[in-house]
């Protein structure tokens, strides 16, 4: 992996998910990323926006998963760790989507 991302900085190629808008475009100072997703979180009586975005630097070795509260960087996640939240995210999604099963009825 880090031989395929040193060649992509070298040759100034795009990683296949970077969205080709680069935060510098000097040699060396070129910064991938993909496109910004973002959720809003309706349950925050504050109506914030959580932010996730793919990065990829000249100094690292390989990409990165940037999670921001509105305009604060809150964690910078390795893929495997992003990997590994979202299929938590997903599952604890799913549990909380599952319907109570009925009470039971008194004396029956």
């Amino acid at each position: 992996m880090k031989r395929l991302v040193r060649a992509f900085l070298r040759t100034r190629w795009c990683p296949p998910w970077c969205m080709e808008a680069h935060i510098g475009e000097r040699r060396g100072e070129r910064i991938h990323n993909a496109w910004l997703r973002g959720v809003e979180l309706s349950a925050d009586p504050l109506s914030r926006q959580l932010w996730l975005d793919l990065i990829l630097r000249p100094e690292d070795d390989e990409p990165y998963v940037q999670v921001q509260l509105d305009d604060h960087l809150v964690a910078e996640l390795t893929v495997s760790q992003a990997r590994a939240a979202g299929v938590h995210l997903i599952e604890l999604g799913s549990l909380g989507g599952m319907e109570s099963p009925d009470p039971p009825v008194p004396g029956a």
